[in-house]
């Protein structure tokens, strides 16, 4: 997992709030929690993330206490992440009648950790860095998921190589199409890796109770480390 990203992520929906009060509920827990993350989902749900079922009912408390809404949340479930293990390139090309665009990217994996990075290394004499920068733009506003389960895709760079346009049909949603399709071809045959939350941590336990304790993690697939032991 990213390290500024807390372990055992928990999405979870805000349900039976009517639309007229969806977006404002949104805005209020934004500008009141900054350090919940939170998403609009629907006209009907919002998406946020927490760390346990003790956070959820602090949550609770907090927004019917500073926002004045009584709130239901709904199912629970984890949240994971993707990325890949070897850099890929993918093309885009967006032409339907009067339209066109073509763009070339690089996806090139980094640290843990590190989230997304958007670069060029398109030659300005080829493609103006005016124009560039709107391709870089759009690389970098949208949310690319991953082609294994749909999940947010991190700790990527998405290097632009090369762009084209047509001087009468290129027009500005354009290149956004474009784009679009070039980072999903990309990942389409890229050695994709799904990152799962996990806890690092120490107990200490008796004797007697270590074989109990060692069976019921192993389990749950933990990883012991028995130099420890």
């Amino acid at each position: 997992w990213p390290k500024n990203i807390a372990p055992y992520l928990v999405d979870v929906i805000i349900a039976n709030v009517k639309d007229e009060a969806q977006s404002s509920l949104g805005e209020k827990i934004y500008e009141e929690l900054p350090e919940i993350q939170l998403e609009i989902e629907s006209s009907n749900d919002i998406r946020i993330a927490v760390t346990g079922e003790l956070q959820l009912q602090t949550l609770s408390r907090i927004i019917e206490r500073r926002l004045g809404y009584c709130v239901e949340f709904g199912e629970e479930s984890i949240t994971y992440l993707e990325t890949i293990a070897k850099q890929v390139e993918g093309y885009g090309h967006f032409e339907p009648l009067k339209h066109y665009a073509e763009v070339h990217v690089r996806l090139v994996p980094l640290p843990q950790g590190t989230g997304i990075k958007i670069s060029s290394s398109c030659s300005e004499t080829e493609f103006p860095s005016g124009k560039q920068n709107k391709v870089l733009n759009i690389l970098q506003e949208y949310d690319h998921r991953g082609v294994l389960t749909g999940s947010r895709l991190t700790d990527v760079e998405i290097v632009l190589l090369h762009a084209k346009e047509h001087a009468r049909h290129t027009e500005g949603g354009d290149f956004w199409e474009a784009a679009r399709r070039a980072v999903r071809q990309a990942l389409m045959k890229a050695s994709s890796v799904l990152l799962e939350p996990v806890y690092s941590f120490e107990i200490s336990v008796s004797s007697d109770d270590f074989g109990k304790i060692n069976s019921e993690l192993t389990k749950l697939g933990a990883v012991i480390d028995s130099h420890s032991i």
